[in-house]
């Protein structure tokens, strides 16, 4: 490909210092928020349910949706 090793390597390092890191970490130990525990939680319960073997977008979207109360208004019948 007739590209500098040396060249690609600077770049890559360059490119990879840029993005943004997390620090301060107690012990590199992150948490997530009772929130998000709740969520994936019921993400999983989705995909149960419908008796996939992997919990995907689609059951994340659904247990956000009901979390946020969202699924009353899509399931309110019109008049």
């Amino acid at each position: 490909m007739k590209v500098s090793l040396q060249d690609l390597r600077g770049k890559t390092e360059a490119e990879l210092r840029s993005i943004p890191q997390v620090t301060g970490a107690a012990g590199g130990q992150v948490y997530i928020s009772q929130r998000l525990n709740r969520i994936l939680t019921h993400a999983e319960a989705e995909a149960k349910q419908f008796k996939d073997d992997y919990t995907s977008v689609e059951h994340l979207l659904l247990a956000m949706g009901e979390d946020s109360g969202a699924s009353a208004v899509f399931s309110r019948r019109p008049g």
